[in-house]
């Protein structure tokens, strides 16, 4: 993970992506490629999502976070899955929104896997 870290800290982004909803960029990597994404980032899934297709999501904490969000929508108002990491009470939650109302909030976890300044991947 150190090497996640470094890897991330040293390379700066080549392309910049809009982060509004409205205008979202259609990019996404291929299997095998990783890119550098300005955040917050909005783009789409290539060929969308299919049984057994992956998601990593990789970053890095920031020094003194309060929390953050990473959302997967899919259509006009519906998030597919939320998940949202707090640091005060060390929680990381997971829901969805769908046709207009939010599922039941889930919160267990065993163990709390972000740290402050340093890499993460989910």
């Amino acid at each position: 993970m150190a090497e996640l870290g470094e890897e991330l800290r040293s390379r700066t982004p080549s392309r910049k992506f809009n982060s509004s909803l409205d205008d979202c960029a259609f990019v996404s990597p291929g299997k095998d490629e990783q890119q550098l994404l300005a955040v917050p980032f909005c783009g789409s899934i290539r060929d969308g999502m299919r049984p057994g297709k992956r998601i990593t999501i990789m970053g890095i904490v920031d020094q003194e976070p309060d929390s953050f969000d990473i959302s997967l929508t899919c259509g006009c108002g519906d998030v597919a899955l939320e998940l949202t990491a707090r640091f005060e009470d060390r929680q990381f939650l997971r829901n969805a929104h769908v046709s207009g109302s939010w599922g039941e909030e889930e919160s267990a976890i065993a163990f709390f896997p972000f740290i402050p300044d340093q890499p993460f991947r989910v």
